[in-house]
């Protein structure tokens, strides 16, 4: 199932063997420094697919991060500003490792020869193995089974990027001050992320200030929506949605803010699984973010220049994020 021209070389040792396992040699180990997107290419969907849930789960709630100081929205007075915002999840422990079983029909794709007796019958895989955040000295493994014996085992990839805080940071620019009404835009150029690959981003978003509608209201208050595509290599997508209503109260020099917002993520996957150098499958599919709402709570501090944090608590991850803006 797993295999780059290298990796097919020990492959190829056990994917005839019924009980056979085998491991690479030397030479092949030494040139596995690689990227995500060149990882990607050695394992199939199935593996693919839970080593990459962490990624979305973390960039999405990051995306839906930062996307308000303030409430306060004038309702006739133009108002432009620009800043940047930098984000982090903070990713559980368990994010680290993945462990999958699926029930298959055993073949050439789990290591199972046509000449093997039980080929084309129903069996088990058993994937376990460091997910993208995960160890990069270890690799993963899969293990196929027939009623309950083991009949092949294979070596899946390594992490790529092993921490347990996934950031992000992107510009922004804001005009409002017409009908109530402020449009953000956040963009950024495709920036080298080591071996996550190039990352780049665009986003817009729209706020209407609730003050025009209910001019009692004691605080100010605001709702918006966001959406935003985040582009790692050539082969993820990342987009992000969030609709979320805010109230904020200024001080003298400080503003507190806070909020709850409905939000959601996906990660649209599309790569070539390298099976050999004479089979190459197009692989293409979409993981869902877990993270569906949260709750914001922040302040911003005017220097002249606006400094703001919040910490944000989601049904999945706790996201903080941070802020410098320019402007009014």
């Amino acid at each position: 199932m797993f295999r780059s021209p290298c990796r097919a070389w020990g492959a190829a040792l056990l994917w005839g063997v019924a009980l056979g396992s085998a491991t690479l040699p030397p030479a092949c180990r030494a040139q596995d420094a690689e990227d995500l997107q060149n990882l990607l290419e050695n394992v199939g969907q199935e593996y693919a697919h839970a080593y990459l849930a962490p990624l979305i789960q973390s960039f999405g709630a990051n995306q839906n991060s930062g996307l308000y100081s303030t409430a306060a929205i004038p309702a006739s007075r133009l108002t432009v500003s620009i800043g940047v915002r930098a984000m982090a999840a903070r990713l559980a422990e368990e994010d680290a490792f993945f462990s999958r079983e699926v029930d298959v029909t055993l073949d050439e794709d789990w290591g199972v020869a046509p000449t093997d007796p039980y080929y084309g019958d129903e069996g088990t895989v058993v994937m376990t193995g460091p997910t993208v955040f995960g160890d990069e000295h270890v690799r993963g493994v899969v293990q196929a089974y027939h009623d309950g014996v083991l009949v092949a085992e294979m070596e899946g990839i390594e992490g790529v990027w092993q921490t347990r805080t996934a950031p992000l940071a992107v510009p922004e620019v804001s005009v409002g001050g017409v009908l109530g009404l402020r449009a953000t835009a956040r963009w950024l150029p495709a920036i080298d992320a080591g071996d996550i690959g190039a990352v780049r981003l665009w986003g817009y978003g729209l706020q209407y200030g609730l003050n025009q509608l209910l001019p009692m209201l004691p605080l100010d208050a605001m709702v918006g929506f966001f959406r935003q595509s985040l582009d790692i290599g050539d082969d993820l997508n990342a987009d992000a949605d969030s609709w979320f209503l805010a109230a904020s109260k200024s001080f003298t020099m400080v503003t507190v803010y806070g909020g709850y917002a409905r939000e959601s993520s996906d990660l649209d996957v599309t790569y070539e699984w390298i099976r050999s150098p004479d089979d190459v499958v197009p692989i293409d599919f979409n993981v869902e973010g877990l993270q569906t709402s949260r709750f914001t709570l922040g302040a911003t501090l005017n220097l002249g220049v606006r400094l703001n944090a919040d910490v944000n608590v989601g049904n999945e991850l706790t996201t903080w994020s941070a802020g410098l803006t320019f402007g009014i």
